[in-house]
């Protein structure tokens, strides 16, 4: 993430802990294994991801808007979403929307990856005038596999997922 937001010329975005006062729109997740826990389930307004409904299902009592797609990634929903409400993204938002898809599909090598995530992929690229869409996963790739400044135990735990399933 940090070689992205520096080639897309953004800040990272601050980590915040308390969402009490906002309501919550989650974005490429659906369980509630992996929900904060400061987030109240009744705050939560809306999901986009594109991962398959687990065992552990986010439960909230009032109807939220869903967009669940079987593409490789949810920058690509995101980005067809902005598409069709004719949003017009900057430069930088479109480079770290890039890098999203690119990590998410493994710069196309995943088998989740569509010609959707292709698609928007390209275009996102157009918009940030990225010309070599490879080289520029490959560039993200390398900047993920430097753990030199990692622990073992946060190699183990850094993308770790508790999940329950048939008990």
């Amino acid at each position: 993430s940090k070689f992205v937001f520096e080639f897309c010329g953004m800040d990272a975005p601050k980590v915040k802990a308390a969402f009490s006062s906002h309501h919550i729109g989650l974005v490429d997740f659906n369980q509630s294994t992996q929900l904060a826990k400061s987030v109240d389930p009744t705050s939560i307004v809306a999901i986009i991801d594109h991962h398959a409904m687990g065992s552990s299902p986010i439960s909230m009592p009032q109807i939220v808007t869903m967009d669940i797609r079987a593409w490789g990634s949810a920058a690509t929903i995101l980005t067809a979403n902005a598409e069709k409400l004719n949003v017009k993204l900057p430069k930088n938002i479109a480079c770290a929307g890039l890098g999203a898809i690119l990590s998410d599909t493994v710069v196309f090598q995943s088998s989740t990856t569509t010609e959707y995530d292709k698609q928007y992929a390209q275009k996102l690229a157009d918009i940030a005038g990225i010309k070599d869409i490879k080289g520029f996963g490959e560039q993200m790739l390398l900047a993920k596999s430097d753990l030199s400044h990692f622990s073992a135990e946060t190699i183990l735990t850094m993308d770790y997922k508790n999940f329950e399933f048939a008990g």
